[in-house]
């Protein structure tokens, strides 16, 4: 395809993962009221599921492919996207306040899966078996997500709705929605390589930030949206449970399909820089009552440097 196209492409992955994604946080909202599920709890599971399937069809076609870096670089790369950009666009619109009771423990799902993942591949690579044991922490989260769910469900403010003859419209936004964004991630990815190879970009470059950052747009897209409709809870929860997903479902699944070595610029550069990430949310949630603006600036001054190591070969 010319270059012409692929950048029609791009356009029209942008108009649906961006349509897909307001239809989608109705959807998810209105699901929340009618189950009595908080928002933040649909937010870091639900909503981070579906927002997570680019990214999770990309490693995997990637692992089954041979492709180890693009897999492993899509899904550490991804996470170190949603935090220094999806968070810090949210948080650049609008002061994020905490509720750390829901926040904290999800965060700390987040930071331990990233550790496991980092230990990993610091002794070699993640094998099938090491890929099992990730997604056996994944069970362990929603196991922990609907032991939580149940007992936020009682003192939380949500107000149950009763099911009337629009359920069925919602359900078709929620999965209409979740199909728009999936397919328009797609079309992200797909068309974004295609023009970076054209322009040059190297293939490590494109693995670690046009990818990652091709699957995490639905990711943005989604918390940008259920920010401007006043859900901070939503927009925080989504990117947090989506940077859990990226360490367990997508690099698990991948790693059962193949072994899964780390190259060398991502574990000197890209995990050590996704830890880091990933703790400064933690910090940040410990010692302020909300994220702030400021907390953003930073994060987009770190990826800002991320990218500058990993275009210049770390």
């Amino acid at each position: 395809m010319s270059l012409a196209v692929q950048v029609f492409i791009f356009a029209v992955g942008v108009g649906l993962v961006t349509k897909g994604a307001d239809w989608f946080v109705d959807s998810a909202v209105w699901l929340a009221r009618v189950a009595r599920i908080p928002r933040v709890l649909v937010g870091a599971t639900i909503v981070s599921l579906a927002t997570t399937l680019p990214e999770t069809a990309v490693s995997l076609y990637a692992s089954y492919s041979g492709r180890p870096d693009t897999a492993v670089g899509n899904a550490v790369g991804s996470v170190i996207f949603n935090t220094c950009v999806v968070l810090s666009t949210a948080l650049l619109i609008r002061p994020v306040r905490i509720e750390r009771r829901s926040l904290l423990p999800k965060a700390g799902f987040m930071v331990l899966a990233g550790a496991v993942a980092y230990l990993m591949m610091k002794g070699g690579s993640i094998g099938p078996a090491s890929g099992v044991g990730l997604l056996g922490l994944l069970v362990l989260y929603i196991i922990y997500s609907i032991w939580s769910g149940r007992a936020e469900a009682e003192a939380a403010a949500t107000t149950a709705v009763a099911v009337t003859e629009g359920t069925w419209r919602q359900l078709a936004g929620f999965a209409g929605g979740a199909a728009m964004v999936f397919v328009g991630g797609r079309a992200l990815v797909t068309s974004g390589v295609a023009i970076a190879r054209a322009v040059g970009v190297p293939e490590v470059a494109i693995a670690l930030t046009l990818i990652a950052v091709g699957t995490s747009l639905p990711e943005l897209a989604t918390s940008v949206a259920a920010l401007l409709k006043g859900f901070q809870d939503l927009s925080v929860g989504n990117v947090m449970g989506a940077n859990f997903l990226n360490m367990t479902l997508v690099l698990g699944g991948a790693a059962v399909i193949n072994p899964l070595p780390a190259a060398r610029q991502i574990l000197v550069v890209s995990l050590p820089v996704m830890l880091i990430v990933m703790s400064l949310t933690v910090v940040f949630g410990l010692t302020r009552p909300s994220f702030e603006r400021g907390h953003g600036l930073l994060l987009v001054a770190v990826y800002v440097v991320y990218l500058a190591l990993t275009f210049s070969g770390g």
